[in-house]
């Protein structure tokens, strides 16, 4: 048995239950992780709401897209090799728990020095962000970008990414004057408050009358409608969640005039290159150890407090990325001791 969480409703951050269930056992091709740190994402917060996230949830549903962690047992056709290294897994669901299966093909190495927590940031929020901003953006040299919620994981990293991959004008919609602040000591020109009225007219104002290049949305409703109105011509928007209640719904034929185009971004379908996947994760993980891209933690909680993670996140009281631990290494620091890493 294990302890993890799950919820048997939808509803609420006290539907998250901390209960035991059975350990999983790696099945032909797969591998056993002990859990030292898993990632919390919004999506996770869809999920256990209900409603608006696109997939069904069956009960009781354990949560958790990713996870870092020692690999303690192997399937059968697993390279023995693979025992005890210290890896990321990305199994898809059930990483809010104390060990997860996950096949050879969502198993990553990890960097030597790489800590458990910036792993799982540039794993899921940093491949989000540069991918959406090189294949769904297709960002050129001198474009502007408007970034929602640009405080939050994804956000400050593409915010970042955003002035690395040569962007010309970058702001940020953030929802208080403290991450205005954060969002600019990162590299954006400018901070916008998207929860106060008017606040496209300001983006309008900074721009100086030019519309945006390109938009990674992430809000939904009244604030996606506001930011595919002040698109410039063959400009560009990137829908990669929802973190309001409201879904965006758009008349196709508002795309013609000004030869706009939207896209979603799932990352799971890009996966399946995981030539290009393994390549971008060792760039961006290049990024931080050159201190040319920060990583900011927005909190650890332990595995029990799941809960309380979900609030915080949901509140938008936090920054960053958000890291649940086992209880039993919660006094410990996230940093990648133990394991053996590959490269």
């Amino acid at each position: 048995m294990m302890n993890a969480i799950r919820f048997h409703t939808n509803g609420g951050p006290e539907v998250l239950v901390y209960e035991q269930v059975n350990r999983p056992e790696p099945a032909p091709g797969e591998v056993l992780v002990k859990t030292r740190a898993t990632g919390v994402n919004f999506a996770d917060i869809l999920r256990r709401k209900g409603g608006v996230y696109p997939v069904p949830s069956v009960m009781p549903y354990l949560l958790g897209g990713e996870a870092v962690g020692i690999i303690e047992a192997l399937g059968t056709g697993v390279d023995p090799a693979m025992l005890g290294e210290r890896v990321l897994v990305f199994p898809g669901q059930g990483s809010y728990a104390e060990w997860v299966a996950a096949p050879v093909d969502r198993v990553y190495p990890l960097p030597m020095g790489l800590p458990d927590s910036t792993a799982l940031a540039l794993f899921v929020q940093g491949l989000t962000a540069s991918l959406i901003l090189k294949r769904h953006l297709r960002i050129a040299k001198g474009e502007s970008v408007l970034v929602q919620a640009a405080a939050g994981g994804v956000g400050l990293i593409a915010v970042q990414l955003a002035r690395l991959y040569g962007a010309g004008t970058v702001i940020g919609c953030v929802s208080t004057p403290e991450k205005a602040d954060l969002v600019r000591s990162l590299g954006a020109d400018a901070a916008v408050n998207y929860t106060a009225e008017g606040w496209d007219e300001d983006v309008r104002n900074i721009m100086a009358g030019r519309g945006i290049d390109a938009v990674l949305d992430s809000a939904g409703g009244e604030v996606s409608r506001k930011s595919f109105g002040l698109l410039a011509t063959f400009g560009r928007v990137a829908v990669f969640g929802q973190t309001g209640n409201e879904r965006w719904s758009l008349d196709t034929q508002a795309l013609c005039p000004p030869c706009a185009s939207v896209s979603g971004f799932w990352l799971k379908p890009h996966l399946a290159d995981r030539g290009t996947i393994v390549s971008e994760f060792h760039a961006l993980a290049e990024l931080v150890v050159q201190q040319r891209l920060r990583i900011k933690l927005g909190g650890v909680f332990r595995l029990s407090d799941a809960a309380a993670a979900h609030r915080a996140l949901e509140s938008r009281e936090t920054s960053g990325k958000l890291v649940l631990v086992p209880d039993a290494l919660a006094d410990q620091a996230v940093t990648p001791t133990g394991g053996r890493n590959k490269v």
